[in-house]
């Protein structure tokens, strides 16, 4: 089935294009301003903004796009992909069916902070007034990619997913729990690591080469502790202070039973993907049915750009498909992943960047000190059950951070995050606070799992959690003054 419009924006100008006139998609269309190979970005205003997670990136394309071709045109478009510049993660702009216009228009409603942000970066800036179209969030468009070829795969095979005791999901902590449900429930295992490609590609190296990495996962967090030396190159991969997380793995899922030696996928929050699948045989770059070891935005693309044609072909949309086959089904449920970075754009800069990051991050610690004494501690509403610190040792020296100050080196600086639980039994509801840490800035990621959902009221609750999430990053901003 070929997709009649559909749009590719990539800096590396023919690649998208071309592959996907390779696997027949008509019409394609590139917008000229933002497929042009030139660093300055100039379309761009504010600092980092070729990002294809980004909604004012997003902004900038549709503008771009109703500039050149038209609002005629754009009214016909199928789907709008976008890469960052050196294409290694893709975003997708997907249309809002009639019916939900009115509800996106609340969905895609920007935060008090992000319109100050824009006041200030952007003096003249226009709020969108269209309506029509929503940029997937890359935990939405992964769980549909895999929704897809989990369907396929099955539909081919007899109902049944072929050698599904062969296959796993490597994805990051921070990556919506739609995903995990998803495979789980086709019989694949689930792999869960620390934030980067890196350590989603190491998860899948560790697989390949047999270990037993659920078992490594308990053990480790077993383990008593032992003697840092103080050197963090000698103590890499060493548990040298309480609590210290494992270098790679946040958990684990059905991967010890059998042999699970096909990567079924890679992907996180952050809009990279790619599929890695068996370990390659000697001198090979990869094995039969797997990609490159990293994310890779123009396969994501193409593969997204098919699940687009499906959707076409039965006349639906990509948001209906999320609608019907994940929200929907009891076994997975309603998500909502919200993710907000301060500073919007760029980092703390100057020399007090770190700083400023650093005493932000005790600000959060106090929090959690104070609910550990017994106090109350709520977000917008939802009250906090309990609290996990994610600290795995990677960058204490570089913060010079101390958790325990009775330890002669610097230990336990909370580099993977602080997550507030707003549900007892599953933890599926929370918010982490999680800090670069390469750069000076802090992330907002708030998970949410909804309850009671059913056809009658799916919009409403869509809209109802968006806006909970998006109040709830608003108050933790609020208790940190910021």
């Amino acid at each position: 089935m070929y997709l009649k419009n559909i749009l590719s924006r990539s800096a590396f100008s023919n690649c998208a294009p071309e592959l996907l006139k390779h696997f027949h998609f008509k019409k394609l269309k590139t917008i000229s301003k933002l497929n042009k190979l030139d660093g300055r970005f100039p379309c761009f205003v504010l600092e980092q903004q070729p990002d294809p997670g980004d909604n004012i990136a997003a902004e900038v394309a549709v503008n771009e796009f109703k500039l050149e071709y038209g609002e005629k045109e754009f009214a016909k478009l199928d789907l709008l992909i976008g890469t960052d510049p050196d294409a290694d993660r893709a975003g997708f702009i997907a249309q809002v069916p009639e019916k939900q216009i009115r509800y996106y228009k609340n969905i895609n409603q920007k935060p008090y902070h992000l319109k100050k942000a824009l006041k200030s970066a952007i003096p003249n800036y226009k709020d969108r007034d269209d309506y029509s179209w929503h940029l997937l969030e890359a935990d939405n468009a992964w769980t549909i990619l895999l929704w897809y070829r989990l369907m396929k795969e099955s539909e081919n095979s007899g109902s049944k997913v072929p050698d599904a005791k062969h296959k796993f999901l490597s994805l990051s902590h921070t990556t919506s729990d739609s995903m995990a449900r998803l495979v789980r429930k086709y019989g694949l295992g689930v792999v869960k690591t620390w934030v980067g490609f890196a350590y989603l590609a190491n998860s899948v190296y560790m697989v390949w080469n047999k270990k037993k990495v659920g078992k490594e996962l308990a053990e480790w967090n077993s383990m008593e502790r032992t003697i840092g030396t103080g050197d963090p190159e000698k103590d890499l991969g060493q548990k040298i202070f309480h609590g210290q997380a494992h270098p790679i793995l946040f958990d684990v899922v059905d991967m010890d039973t059998g042999f699970r030696n096909f990567n079924f996928a890679t992907l996180e929050q952050s809009n990279g993907f790619s599929i890695l699948g068996p370990k390659p045989a000697k001198g090979k770059i990869w094995g039969k049915g797997g990609h490159v070891r990293d994310k890779d935005g123009t396969f994501a693309a193409i593969l997204i750009a098919e699940v687009q044609a499906y959707a076409k072909s039965i006349g639906k949309t990509l948001i209906e498909l999320l609608d019907e086959h994940i929200y929907l089904d009891p076994d997975i449920g309603l998500f909502i992943n919200y993710y907000e970075p301060e500073p919007y754009w760029g980092q703390f800069e100057g020399p007090a960047g770190m700083s400023q990051k650093i005493n932000l991050l005790k600000q959060v610690e106090s929090i959690q000190q104070a609910f550990e004494k017994g106090n109350e501690l709520s977000f917008a509403g939802m009250g906090v059950k309990s609290i996990e610190c994610y600290r795995t040792g990677k960058y204490d020296a570089l913060h010079r951070w101390k958790h325990y100050a009775n330890l002669p080196y610097f230990n336990g600086f909370p580099d993977e995050g602080i997550r507030f639980f707003f549900d007892d039994k599953e933890q599926l509801s929370h918010l982490t606070v999680r800090p670069s840490g390469t750069s000076q800035c802090l992330r907002f990621h708030v998970q949410l799992k909804a309850q009671d959902i059913n056809e009658k009221n799916l919009y409403d609750k869509k809209l109802e959690y968006y806006q909970i999430a998006r109040d709830i990053v608003a108050d933790i901003r609020e208790k940190l003054g910021n």
